[in-house]
């Protein structure tokens, strides 16, 4: 049963007008899930109403609506990252003081998977394929996908010193765990390596698709594992890094953790000397590199090998600070050992490196400085380590005394006897990842696009008698465009209309698809800052409206020498269906110290065909085209 937990005695709330009364209605990045991004209100309730669920209890319908409470917290908190906008799913956390919550979550779901899940797999997957199958198969994924959200979601916000000087003493669970999933970047890096293998050039797509196709429900499972095991390790790396950066607002039982009982110094050298981010396969005759980038293998050409990866820089920087930090420099003593290890990790530091992360010369000069001192053999320096040392609580309250044979037979019993598709919990945790209901038998038929056609013609519309606004409700016209905050419109910075200018040309994108594309007039310009953030309101002939955000502007500021008259900030993409391109016009004003900018146009784009055979009919054609 989940555990209770009071409610803290300081409330925090943030009124609706710090959003500007935004309200999402879609958003174009569905990674950062869509139309589920939080209210300041909702996140506060789903953060107070964490609570900490016991062992048996992982999978259970509660547990899941949990999980997918924490995706969505997940969602928002990259969201506000992204956009540079208010962090207040980080800021509720510290409020209600959740995060030790969040990392009790994390040990529980750890445990759960090692072990309890190999007893669960059987019974699981090994039924036969059939509809029972594939839906355990599938509850078990989501299960085993919350150890990533929840990684994810803390990688996020220990960004922050102070978010990880609210973790207190869950710290220690918090270190353990990251440097069981150090270890296994290094023993399991073959089996990583190995995760989702190029197709042969010499197999047919066809054949490949297929074999993909034919695997069986406890192959597909066996393998989700794996990469979400991977997913989460590699994450790691980057919390290490965080973690290591404000070590100052750790409790000393965690930097203790950090540099003698984990020794992370000497976990992260050998992911740079053998980094499992980083594979090779045969072409053929020919040898291709691939990095892990996003999430997916991408082939490297060899004169970009030296690139440095997002995931090579966190490695990088986590060195950085274990060597450079003052206070873990305090308490680390090197011995011959020890600089032995550091030192392997020079040759990798060369000008390709330091141009690309300028701050590791710090860490070339130390190694330069490490190479010349002599250090004791590890048997001449004193133990440091104390006979006592602090116990994870998480860790320990959670498998004390625990009978996992005996759990997951009730676990069979209560929860993974009766699981079906149609399982409304199962359905909502699609609704959150995919954006739509991947569950239904509807959903899932391909959409016959010359079927669709004849029926558009079956309706005998004459477009010729259409007036203008009639055409725009029948279609996907911009009708309307207006330019506000990206934090939403205030009396400070209100939202100004375009109207439009000249008529819309049609122009021909990179993927062959065709644009149409509209210049709109601000009525007034709009003065920005050089770091705003802008939103594009489109509202539709047919109804609807979206809201694009875009990143900072990043406008020169510098007047000297004098930057050009005119830039270009594009808001959206053209992949995603819907983009502007911003004129930001510099004002020149004598005796200015920096510079200052007008928005005063946007060209904004749709497409008026998508991608495959199908193409929209000409405007002068009786049928309507849908995108």
């Amino acid at each position: 049963m989940p555990r209770d937990t009071s409610r803290p005695k300081s409330q925090w709330s943030v009124p609706e007008e710090r959003l500007g009364g935004i309200e999402i209605a879609q958003d174009r990045d569905e990674s950062f899930g869509g139309a589920h991004c939080l209210t300041v209100g909702e996140a506060e309730r789903i953060i107070e109403n964490l609570t900490e669920f016991d062992l048996q209890d992982v999978g259970n319908k509660q547990w899941l609506e949990q999980h997918g409470q924490i995706e969505k917290l997940n969602q928002q908190a990259h969201a506000s990252a992204r956009d540079k906008s208010d962090e207040f799913v980080l800021e509720a956390f510290l409020t209600f003081d959740k995060l030790g919550t969040l990392i009790y979550d994390l040990i529980l779901i750890e445990t759960w998977r090692e072990r309890v899940y190999p007893l669960l797999v059987e019974h699981l997957v090994g039924g036969g394929e059939n509809e029972a199958t594939r839906s355990r198969a599938m509850r078990a994924y989501f299960v085993l996908y919350h150890e990533a959200t929840v990684v994810n979601l803390l990688e996020c916000l220990c960004y922050h010193a102070h978010a990880v000087g609210a973790v207190k003493d869950a710290s220690l669970d918090l270190t353990d765990y990251c440097a069981r999933r150090l270890a296994a970047l290094h023993s399991r890096a073959k089996a990583f390596r190995e995760l989702n293998p190029a197709r042969d050039p010499s197999e047919k797509p066809a054949d490949f698709a297929n074999k993909l196709k034919d695997r069986t429900a406890r192959e597909e499972l066996e393998e989700q594992a794996l990469q979400i095991e991977f997913t989460v390790s590699v994450s790691c790396v980057a919390l290490v890094r965080m973690v290591c950066e404000h070590v100052g607002e750790l409790t000393v039982a965690a930097v203790s953790r950090i540099v003698d009982k984990h020794d992370f110094l000497l976990s992260v050298i050998p992911l740079i000397e053998h980094p499992p981010w980083t594979r090779a396969r045969q072409d053929g005759n020919k040898r291709v590199w691939q990095k892990l980038e996003n999430g997916e293998w991408a082939d490297v050409p060899h004169d970009r090998l030296l690139d440095v990866t997002k995931l090579e820089a966190q490695a990088w920087f986590a060195l950085y600070w274990l060597s450079m930090h003052q206070e873990i420099r305090k308490r680390y003593g090197f011995d011959a050992y020890r600089k032995q290890t550091l030192l392997r990790a020079r040759r990798f530091v060369n000008d390709v490196l330091l141009d690309q992360i300028p701050v590791l010369a710090d860490l070339q000069r130390f190694m330069d400085e490490l190479a010349i001192v002599s250090a004791p053999e590890p048997t001449a320096v004193n133990d440091r380590m104390g006979l006592m040392q602090q116990v994870a609580a998480f860790q320990e309250s959670i498998c004390r005394k625990a009978d996992y044979d005996a759990l997951a037979k009730r676990q069979i019993d209560e929860i993974w006897s009766s699981v079906s598709m149609k399982d409304d919990d199962l359905t909502k945790l699609v609704d959150i990842y995919a954006g739509d209901h991947l569950l239904d038998d509807e959903a899932s038929k391909p959409l016959d696009l010359d079927a669709l056609q004849k029926e558009l013609q079956k309706e005998n519309v004459d477009s010729n008698n259409l007036d203008e606004q009639g055409l725009a409700r029948l279609s996907r016209d911009v009708i309307s465009v207006s330019i506000e905050d990206a934090r939403g419109a205030s009396p400070h910075k209100p939202a100004i209309k375009a109207s439009r200018r000249g008529e819309a040309k049609v122009v021909k994108a990179a993927d062959g698809n065709s644009l149409r594309r509209e210049k709109w007039v601000l009525e007034r310009p709009k003065p920005v800052e050089v770091d705003d953030s802008l939103a594009v309101v489109v509202e539709f002939g047919d109804g609807t409206a979206e809201r694009i955000v875009g990143k900072q502007l990043n406008l020169p500021s510098l007047l000297v020498p004098p930057p050009p008259k005119k830039q270009w900030r594009q808001v959206g993409a053209v992949s995603e269906g819907l983009t502007a391109q911003l004129l930001c016009v510099r004002d020149e004003v004598a005796g200015a110290e920096k510079a200052t900018y007008f928005v005063e146009a946007a060209f904004v784009s749709t497409p008026v065909s998508v991608v495959g055979d199908f193409r929209a009919p000409p405007p002068d054609s009786s049928a309507i085209g849908i995108l």
